[in-house]
């Protein structure tokens, strides 16, 4: 009896127990899961006005966790404009590198601010386990004209920095590095570097013996880069002083290292294949004959 009277107490004070603490427990876990908070992310938007005049703008997005960067990819992208980057000008996804290029035509630039600088945007709107994040740049015009001159076979380029005042006016960019590229396969090949002098122009010698395309045309480009003011701008030209790609066949003859294989080397491989291919012909020879065999027997 007084077994029974002591479990029926334990139970009623479990039960109460539970009733009193159960909802407490759902309300903390409600509000841990309400506070749960989202993993940080970092955008980086590097801008560059093309030489036509377009500006291109990428995009690099990671997620910042306790070991690192983790470079996010398939995420959306929005690029804007404007100084509170209100023009939406596209949207693309990040690669598997985590970044993106979008170009920005010069036709659908709109006029610069008052102090006449133009801000570009990228944008990620986040999710339920990302925070949002973005960032922006603002940059004035840089015009970049480069141009070749020979004389007495000394071979230069030249380049000419200016942005355009509020008169209309052009104001030369001085004492301001400026970088000569031709472009490679991947990357660019850095050729001269020099200072843009009081007129803002700046002049670095040609190297010889640089291949050039079937014609012996390369493109040269003048950077400036990560400017104050201007940021990333640049300007090309094309030249024909390069070295002609041309594909120069030498009389063939028979060798290992050669484009045509010696002889022996052909007839054996011939022998190995037929010996091959016989093999895998008898054996189905062998099958049919087996089959036709097995007929026969059973009648």
């Amino acid at each position: 009896m007084k077994y029974l009277i002591s479990n029926s107490f334990s139970g009623i004070v479990t039960l109460l127990l539970t009733i009193t603490l159960f909802p407490g427990f759902l309300f903390a876990q409600s509000q841990e899961d309400e506070t749960t908070e989202k993993k940080s992310t970092s955008l980086s938007l590097v801008l560059t006005r093309k030489a036509g005049g377009d500006y291109q703008m990428k995009a690099s997005l990671a997620m910042m966790t306790e070991t690192g960067r983790t470079l996010l990819k398939g995420v959306d992208i929005t690029f804007a404009g404007g100084d509170d980057l209100s023009q939406i000008i596209g949207k693309q996804k990040t690669n598997l590198k985590g970044s993106t290029v979008f170009t920005f035509p010069k036709d659908r630039l709109s006029l610069p601010n008052e102090e006449g600088f133009r801000t570009f945007g990228a944008v990620y709107a986040g999710c339920d386990t990302l925070e949002p994040t973005e960032d922006q740049i603002s940059v004035k015009d840089l015009m970049i004209e480069v141009t070749s001159v020979e004389e007495d076979s000394v071979r230069s380029i030249h380049a000419a920095a200016w942005s355009v005042g509020n008169n209309g006016d052009k104001i030369p960019l001085t004492e301001t590095d400026i970088v000569f590229y031709v472009p490679r396969m991947f990357s660019y090949l850095k050729i001269g570097e020099a200072t843009l002098d009081s007129s803002g122009t700046a002049v670095v010698e040609f190297p010889g013996g640089l291949p050039g395309d079937e014609t012996g045309h390369i493109t040269v480009i003048a950077k400036v880069e990560e400017h104050d003011v201007f940021g990333n701008a640049e300007g090309e030209t094309r030249v024909g002083w390069a070295v002609p790609a041309r594909l120069i066949m030498k009389d063939s003859y028979r060798a290992l290292w050669s484009q045509i294989a010696p002889t022996w080397m052909i007839v054996t491989l011939i022998i190995m294949l037929a010996g091959v291919w016989g093999h895998y012909a008898y054996a189905v020879y062998k099958l049919v004959k087996i089959k036709k065999t097995a007929r026969k027997l059973s009648t």
